[in-house]
């Protein structure tokens, strides 16, 4: 059960990060301040949620392999 919490708690934290930082503000508002110097021209890779969707599925996978010893720890003690 302390692996389910933990990969639970880390997969809410990447789900955060997809639907609100990627899609919902990088995507869909683009506010100025949050472009990076030197990408003129390459604006487009930020706004293709192909890529967005692709770094969730990455992510699920960081939040299987990193819940493994965070829950050990959480036995442990």
């Amino acid at each position: 059960s302390a692996y389910v919490n933990a990969f639970l708690v880390l997969n809410a934290f990447n789900l955060f990060d997809a639907l609100v930082i990627d899609y919902l503000v990088l995507t869909l508002m683009q506010p100025r301040a949050l472009h990076v110097p030197g990408i003129e021209g390459m604006e487009y890779a930020l706004r293709d949620p192909r890529m967005h969707i692709t770094n969730y599925v990455k992510g699920i996978v960081f939040c299987a392999v990193f819940a493994l010893p965070i829950a050990a720890v959480v036995a442990l003690l």
